[in-house]
């Protein structure tokens, strides 16, 4: 089965851009959430998955969601 990727970001951070390209650029399956306007779904995320920066970005592969991190985590996932 295919991976899936979920981002969650807000569009003036510069980190939620470059995860954004970076998921065009992987071609990979993706959503992207811009959450400018959802200020509260975004508190619930970032205490939910104790996680407080955005982009936060998941993958679900296999019936499994799991965190990845930030931009960051994501060049790494995509590099390993």
């Amino acid at each position: 089965m295919d991976k899936h990727y979920t981002l969650y970001i807000k569009s003036d951070c510069p980190y939620c851009v470059q995860a954004r390209e970076a998921v065009f650029r992987q071609g990979v399956n993706h959503t992207i959430y811009p959450l400018d306007k959802k200020p509260n779904r975004l508190k619930e995320l970032k205490e939910f998955y104790n996680y407080h920066t955005v982009p936060m970005v998941f993958v679900r592969e296999n019936g499994m969601e799991k965190l990845i991190g930030g931009y960051t985590d994501l060049i790494a996932y995509f590099d390993s």
